[in-house]
């Protein structure tokens, strides 16, 4: 985690594996995120609200679902909240090769890269 100004970040690369990652486990405020997807297909990430890693495939506590929309050039998003998310009790997230909401599948090694930004 980076931490400038009073302001935070993170980046994280895909693995090859369904991931599950717990960025912070007290209250924080999401102000933005940026994400890229390099691969056609579509691929997905999902941002809780957890004091532990999200368990991949589970809808409880989702926050907000994004689709890192597929081409063969890669494609994404880069996003400043007009409002900071409260995630009261921190924040976790998951990459999916699918956007299923109990979707579990693995999408490869660097096809996605997230950045979260918050306070």
């Amino acid at each position: 985690i980076f931490t400038t100004v009073g302001y935070r970040s993170t980046t994280y690369y895909s693995t090859g594996i369904a991931e599950s990652v717990s960025v912070l486990t007290s209250a924080t405020n999401l102000i933005g995120y940026s994400y890229f997807n390099s691969t056609a297909p579509i691929r997905s990430l999902k941002i809780y609200t957890a004091t532990s890693a999200p368990t991949v495939g589970r809808t409880a506590k989702v926050l907000l679902s994004l689709v890192a929309p597929g081409s063969t050039g890669g494609g994404g998003a880069n996003v400043m909240l007009p409002a900071p998310g409260l995630y009261a009790s921190g924040l976790g997230f998951t990459m999916t090769a699918n956007v299923g909401a109990t979707d579990t599948g693995a999408p490869g090694a660097n096809d996605l890269v997230l950045n979260l930004y918050f306070v």
